[in-house]
């Protein structure tokens, strides 16, 4: 069997390589792309998850190792082969040119003078209106559809002529340049919409616009606006006809590609039909989940940020080189859980009930009675990120570390040892989580059938960014668009795909051998050559038991990522080379068989809305919702007050709650301290008494003492004579002392100057 049927897709009209043209000439690398990478001479550069552990390469980088160039690149290669035939130049011809030139010679030479007899449709006298906007022609008898295309013609052909031009106030339809004799004239015709330029003076003697400084007026806000919406309904349509619109997409999508499940709910008030909400699962997305990836499936939902403020829910799973892999999208009004529940029954009426599934939300209650209503058997995860988003709003501490080992150990012993820590340090936020939390957060309840140990649910949080800049289209133009994102990235893994050889992913392969180094620590003691005890001899001192040919290591973590771990690659890498093959421990989910099932079937092309199907409805159907509220339209999520943000509040409110809670822990405080000073004995402190004038209310240094201060304050006191004695002599006995009082108790604790307990 020969590579091109080898790589040729279900239903896939045989083709050849050399056969393919391009403007006349073979695209060069396609004959490349047929044979096969040498995966040892790649150089991948090697990167760690948060937990340490070597990513996958990533899906651009795999594609440019690979060498293959994405459609800009082969419009370039064609462009670069057409300019060269335009020349006429005899070295830039290209071979494929040279063969042909040949062959159309080697017929020359047969006898069919005279067999082309050629046959047109030209009609004598007709206008076709055909130009070139970037480029247009101002020559006599050029005709526009109308003036306005006219005029936005004419002012591109100054631009690019390097002249200035205006409208003469006589006449509208009169061009000409004020600083020259150069004019136009175009005139509307007897259909009174076309217009053809019946006048041109093309001589310029003005110089050249181009280097000259322009100023650019200022617009109001509401004027800008304005205009962005009225180009966005030319480009897109108006906003309440795509609501109509989506049932003929509908229509064109299952024509040609049937079995996709396309579903639009409507709602019925006061005789008037309103959307409600929108689901849809493409055929080749449905079947490649269900042949091609693991059975894993990550839901969510983000707000949408144009004209209605719905949400767009999706459902997402992940393929053998953990690359994001969309299966359906949906488009309702909230997170309810009526809303959720048919979106989940859409779900399942895609892709039915398989006998094994694993799907992770968010803590949404509504999404979780959604999925134990229409999914009851499957495995329900709940994302650890929000839960800890929601745990730290309550509980804080340094024992709280605990609960990312609580969460991230495969075994389930040790997982509760970390949480028995938690547990008996704070035992009712262990109760709250119970209470509140009661899916499965933790990877040692996982079931390893799976082959996914994903703790959060950042997969779905992948497609909210892959679609973030398109959330503000028209309903119909933002299902057209998902759906063309995911035709280009079904295309772009198809030619991946046909790169690939060998049994298991060549990128997976290279990650468990890049892993096999740095291995030192452990130690394999064989009980046989594919099982055996491998110790660990780092500060753990653990010990494993690793059966090669079962798959199987006590750690666990080979049963449930279906990849070697570290202690069964310590044991691989001892074997002899040639007789061990690694791709012979990996499960098959990162087969590459399975990656082309996942991507085989194309996403079909469809043209524009005006080759849609007109589907006739006895009715209208109007928006969901009035138009929002005057003021600028948010694009952006508004941030939680983890994230740094001050969840949607004005600067003035949230200044207010934040001094209001500073005061209330201000207070919190103060009752603690005063809680903790009960039973104790108080402290009464008494007035001090000077140690010079034996004065109370005062000390020794204190200006209020009378032997401190100036002549004139001790003269006052005991007069000028006995002042100036007392001075000379030195002697402080000699001045007059307070009269004695006699003390009692209360005056002991009064005027004691150290504390006194009761």
């Amino acid at each position: 069997m020969d590579n091109s049927s080898a790589l040729r897709l279900d239903g896939e009209p045989e083709l050849t390589v050399d056969g393919m043209e391009v403007s006349g000439a073979i695209i060069p690398h396609l004959e490349q792309a047929i044979s096969e990478i040498d995966w040892d001479t790649l150089q991948i550069i090697e990167s760690q998850d948060d937990e340490g552990r070597l990513e996958i390469v990533d899906e651009d980088k795999l594609y440019q190792l690979l060498g293959l160039r994405d459609d800009a690149m082969e419009w370039n290669y064609a462009e670069a082969d057409n300019q060269g035939d335009n020349e006429g130049d005899n070295d830039g011809n290209n071979a494929a040119v040279d063969e042909r030139a040949a062959a159309d010679k080697d017929d020359t030479e047969c006898d069919t003078f005279g067999a082309a007899i050629p046959v047109d449709d030209y009609v004598p006298g007709e206008r076709v209106m055909v130009h070139d906007p970037n480029k247009p022609i101002m020559d006599i008898g050029t005709v526009y559809p109308s003036m306005e295309d006219f005029r936005l013609a004419m002012r591109q052909f100054a631009i690019n002529r390097e002249f200035e031009v205006k409208i003469t106030a006589t006449d509208k339809s009169r061009f000409i340049d004020p600083e020259c004799n150069w004019h136009i004239v175009g005139r509307t015709q007897v259909d009174g919409k076309s217009v053809m330029v019946t006048v041109l003076r093309d001589q310029h003697k003005c110089m050249s616009s181009a280097r000259r400084k322009t100023t650019t007026a200022t617009s109001s806000y509401d004027t800008v606006w304005k205009g962005r919406q009225k180009a966005l309904k030319q480009v897109h349509g108006s906003w309440e006809d795509s609501f109509q619109l989506l049932f003929n997409w509908r229509e064109e999508v299952m024509k040609r590609s049937p079995g996709s499940v396309i579903e639009i709910d409507l709602k019925v008030q006061d005789g008037s039909f309103y959307f409600r909400r929108f689901f849809c699962a493409l055929k080749p997305c449905i079947d490649g989940f269900l042949e091609g990836c693991r059975p894993y499936l990550s839901i969510d939902s983000t707000a949408l940020n144009g004209r209605w403020n719905g949400h767009l829910a999706a459902a997402t799973a992940i393929d053998g080189h953990n690359w994001m892999y969309p299966v359906a999208f949906d488009f309702i009004d909230g997170e309810t859980e009526d809303n959720w529940t048919w979106f989940m029954s859409q779900l399942q009426k895609a892709i039915g009930h398989p006998p094994l599934l694993a799907i992770s939300t968010d803590a949404c209650k509504g999404l979780a009675a959604a999925v134990k209503a229409v999914f009851p058997y499957a495995e329900h995860r709940e994302c650890f990120r929000h839960l800890m988003q929601n745990f730290i709003k309550r509980y804080g501490g340094e024992i709280f570390t605990n609960m990312y080992p609580t969460a991230r150990a495969y075994r389930p012993e040790v997982s509760q040892y970390f949480y028995n820590k938690m547990a008996e340090a704070a035992s009712d936020a262990m109760e709250w989580i119970e209470k509140n939390h009661k899916l499965k957060w933790k990877r040692s309840s996982f079931n390893p059938a799976v082959k996914c140990d994903y703790v959060t649910n950042n997969l779905a949080e992948v497609l909210n960014n892959w679609i973030k800049d398109w959330k503000d289209l028209p309903i119909c133009e933002l299902a057209d668009k998902i759906r063309e994102k995911i035709m280009i990235l079904w295309r772009k893994r198809r030619m991946i795909a046909q790169k690939l050889h060998g049994k298991i992913l060549p990128a997976v392969i290279h990650q468990l051998k890049a892993r096999t180094k740095g291995l030192g620590h452990l130690t394999a003691v064989k009980a046989d050559p594919f099982a055996a005890e491998i110790w660990d001899n780092t500060t753990t001192h653990n010990r494993h038991v690793v059966k090669a040919c079962m798959r199987e290591c006590t750690c666990l973590e080979w049963q449930h990522t279906g990849k070697p771990c570290q202690h069964a690659l310590a044991l691989i890498s001892a074997q002899d080379s040639s007789l061990v093959h690694m791709e012979d421990f990996v499960d098959e989910y990162y087969s590459v068989e399975r990656f082309r099932n996942a991507y085989k079937t194309i996403i079909e092309p469809l043209p524009d809305r005006t080759q849609w199907p007109e589907v006739d409805l006895p009715f209208l159907v109007g928006a969901p919702l009035p138009k929002r509220g005057p003021g600028k339209y948010k694009k952006l999520r508004i941030k939680g007050v983890l994230e740094g943000g001050n969840g949607g509040k004005s600067k003035k409110t949230a200044k207010q709650d934040a001094n209001e809670v500073d005061k209330a822990a201000a207070e919190e405080a103060l009752k603690e301290i005063k809680e903790a000073e009960k039973g104790k004995k108080k402290m009464i402190r008494g007035k001090r008494r000077c140690k010079r004038c034996g004065e109370v209310g005062h000390g020794e240094t204190s200006y209020k003492c009378i032997l401190n201060g100036t002549k004139k304050k001790l003269e006052a006191v005991g007069g000028s004579s006995t002042m100036q004695a007392v001075a000379e002599s030195g002697d402080v006995d000699m001045m007059p002392s307070a009269p004695e009082i006699i003390p009692t108790r209360e005056s002991i604790f009064e005027n004691s100057p150290t504390r006194v307990t009761r």
